[in-house]
This record gives C-alpha cells, sequence and structure tokens, in this order.
C-alpha cells in the first residue's frame, strides 16, 4: 500500500481541534507535499519515510504567528496517529486517508 495520498487530520490542541489536510506525497525514502488549513497552504520540508512512520518539518500560520513545526506520524491501513512539536508544546495528531495521490 502507498502512503501517499490526501489525509483528513485532526490536532487535538488545549484551545480545541484543529483539521487540516495533508497531501503527502512519497518517492522512496522522502516525503513531499503541503498541510492546508483555513490559514492557508504550508510546504513539507525535511521528510522522510522508514516502513510506516513519517517524519518531516513546515511552517503554520496560527493566531500567534508564524511558528515551526516538526511532525512524526505512523501510518497504518490508511489511519494515521502521532504528534506535532511546536515551541508551544507537543500535540497529538490523528486522521484518515480520503484519496490515493
Amino acid at each position: 500500500m502507498s502512503l501517499s495520498g490526501t489525509y483528513a487530520i485532526t490536532v487535538k490542541t488545549p484551545l480545541g481541534e484543529r483539521n487540516s489536510t495533508l497531501n503527502l506525497i512519497v518517492d522512496g525514502s522522502l516525503i513531499t507535499g503541503t498541510i492546508v488549513n483555513d490559514k492557508g497552504s504550508f510546504d513539507l520540508t525535511n521528510g522522510t519515510v522508514n516502513d510506516h512512520q513519517i517524519e518531516f518539518d513546515t511552517v503554520l500560520s496560527t493566531m500567534l504567528g508564524e511558528l515551526k513545526a516538526h511532525i512524526q506520524c505512523t501510518i497504518i491501513d490508511d489511519s494515521l496517529t502521532g504528534m506535532i512539536k511546536l515551541s508551544l508544546g507537543e500535540f497529538q495528531v490523528i486522521g484518515h486517508k480520503t484519496d490515493t495521490i
């Protein structure tokens, strides 16, 4: 099964859940793509994949300004679970595949 595709993801924060779309393109062990939400579209950088583990960086716009983010997730059977690390702390990420790229 290819990990490439579109995922509906939710970040669970103390201020509530934030929904986004993750467009993930896997080429060998490298990841590219975007995260899209109501604040805009944000490119993925430094992306890697190892088996079902993905990891990448991005910069997200928030009500506090732009924040660097590091995301680590596992994808099994179209379900995504993991963590996002921001300067504000670590938060749970969950999601599911909605389409194949």
